[in-house]
C-alpha cells in the first residue's frame, strides 16, 4: 500500500512538472512573439497593440494604411501554437465594389466555372484568380494587362495562404509559426513593392 501511495505521489508529481514546464514554455513563446511584433512595429515606424486575441501593428508608410494582425481562427496561444496572420496595404484608385481572390493551383481549377466571375483574356488569370464586382466595365478597364502580370508574380512568389483584394486593400493570410522580425518585414516589403502597381491609373506615376 505504501509502495502504491509512493507510486501515485511520484506520477502526480511529474504530471504536474509537466503542467508547470507547459505553461512556462506557453509564457516564454507568447513574450517571444509580442516582442517580435514590437520590433517590427518599432522599426517601421507603427503603432504596436495587443489584444486578447493576438498582437497588432498599425500605421502609415509612404501614405497608405497599414494594418497587420492575427486573424480569429489562429491558434497563436499555446506552446508551438501557429499564427494565421492577416497583412494589408491600402491601395489608390481601384474600383470601390471589386473582389479579387487568389486561387493558385488545383483550387483555381475548381472555381474558375463560379457564375459571378468576370472573365479576361489572359487564361492564366482566370485559372488563379477569381475577380467579382458590379461595376464590370470599370473592373475591366482597371485589370489591364501590366496589372494581371503584377498580381499573378505577387501570389506566386508570395506563396501565402491567401491573396484578397478587397475595400481598396490588398490583403494576404499566411499561417505560420512565427520566429523573427525577418518574417514580418518580408511580407511588408512584398506588399509595398507590389501596391503601386496596383493602384488606378490617376495614381501612377
Amino acid at each position: 500500500m505504501l509502495l502504491f501511495a509512493a507510486l501515485n505521489g511520484q506520477a502526480i508529481a511529474v504530471v504536474m512538472a509537466v503542467i508547470v514546464a507547459t505553461a512556462l514554455l506557453s509564457w516564454l513563446l507568447h513574450r517571444r512573439r509580442r516582442n517580435v511584433w514590437r520590433r517590427f512595429a518599432r522599426a517601421r515606424g507603427l503603432t504596436f497593440a495587443e489584444h486578447t486575441q493576438g498582437p497588432s501593428v498599425s500605421g502609415q508608410i509612404g501614405g497608405r494604411e497599414i494594418d497587420v494582425s492575427t486573424t480569429p481562427t489562429s491558434s497563436d496561444q499555446g506552446a508551438g501554437a501557429v499564427a494565421v496572420i492577416r497583412m494589408s496595404v491600402s491601395l489608390h484608385g481601384v474600383p470601390s465594389d471589386m473582389i479579387v481572390e487568389s486561387t493558385p493551383g488545383v483550387i483555381g481549377d475548381l472555381t474558375r466555372l463560379a457564375e459571378d466571375q468576370i472573365h479576361f483574356e489572359q487564361d492564366s488569370f482566370n485559372r488563379d484568380v477569381l475577380v467579382y464586382g458590379g461595376n464590370e466595365r470599370s473592373i475591366r478597364d482597371y485589370w489591364n494587362l501590366d496589372r494581371q502580370q503584377a498580381f499573378l508574380q505577387f501570389v506566386h512568389d508570395c506563396k501565402c495562404d491567401r491573396t484578397v483584394i478587397q475595400d481598396a486593400t490588398i490583403a494576404l493570410e499566411l499561417r505560420d509559426i512565427l520566429s523573427n522580425r525577418s518574417q514580418l518585414e518580408e511580407l511588408l516589403n512584398r506588399l509595398l513593392c507590389v501596391a503601386p502597381q496596383l493602384d488606378g491609373n490617376h495614381h501612377r506615376s
